[in-house]
């Protein structure tokens, strides 16, 4: 982990993660977002998208591991 105090511009971080199906539903039951675009497979493709979307909160909460 990274202090506040030593991030300096044009500094680059990187960590991997997998987002798996239990970490999608975790989050799904933790936040209560059941919407079609990320639970429904048929809708997300009757909407142009190969699969159901990542909740992007989700996501964005592993930016704490910097």
């Amino acid at each position: 982990m990274v202090e506040i105090q030593n991030i300096n511009c044009g500094n680059s971080f990187e960590f991997t993660f997998n987002y798996t199906e239990h970490v999608h539903s975790d989050f799904m039951r933790f936040s209560g977002d059941n919407s079609n675009i990320h639970t429904s497979l048929d809708f997300a493709i009757r909407n142009g998208y190969k699969g159901v979307l990542g909740y992007a909160f989700a996501l964005t909460s592993f930016l704490s591991k910097i």
